[in-house]
């Protein structure tokens, strides 16, 4: 098993060569669910590769119509499986408007906060902040998460891939995703 990383000179969180150096500005860090990234658009549920969710459905009748002016969807990770899809949760991290990650967040207070845990009851939810790097990465390790991500509170909405936004996932027996 993977040593945890631990923080750097100078306020880097750091695993492997990727570092995340906290002096450009506040972060925040958030659970790295194990499940499907789902877009919820105004025309339905879809994968990132565009792909129809029908499984996404009844998120998207509740969410759709709270979907800001001006935003095109709803950055969510779809918890569960197909078979099961009473047991289906939806944890929305993001929405596709200009501003920072802070002002886009404030769109998503409404919605509860999504337990710590890769079991998550039938609902919607946000994602959860947690306050510190070491906190987030044990915090999340000792419940079985997938890892964390680490997003800057002053970044624009993502189009691809940004050093705003980094994950860090665990490397243990039963983690099937790369690391």
């Amino acid at each position: 098993m993977r040593a945890p990383p631990a923080p750097l000179q100078g306020g880097q969180f750091g695993l492997g060569h990727a570092a995340f150096d906290s002096r450009r500005g506040p972060v925040r860090i958030e659970p790295k669910y194990n499940g499907y990234r789902c877009l919820l658009t105004r025309e339905g549920p879809v994968s990132r590769a565009g792909k129809r969710l029908p499984m996404a459905q009844p998120f998207w009748e509740e969410l759709a119509p709270q979907l800001p002016e001006g935003s095109d969807w709803w950055d969510c990770e779809l918890l569960g499986t197909r078979e099961h899809t009473q047991d289906l949760a939806l944890v929305v991290f993001d929405v596709a408007v200009s501003g920072s990650l802070e002002s886009r967040l404030d769109r998503l207070g409404q919605l509860p906060p999504a337990p710590i845990s890769p079991s998550v009851p039938w609902g919607v939810y946000r994602a959860p902040g947690i306050l510190g790097a070491a906190e987030a990465w044990e915090t999340c390790r000792a419940n079985g998460m997938e890892g964390i991500v680490v997003k800057r509170l002053g970044s624009e909405y993502p189009t691809g891939i940004t050093l705003d936004w980094i994950k860090f996932r665990y490397a243990f027996p039963g983690n099937n995703h790369r690391p």
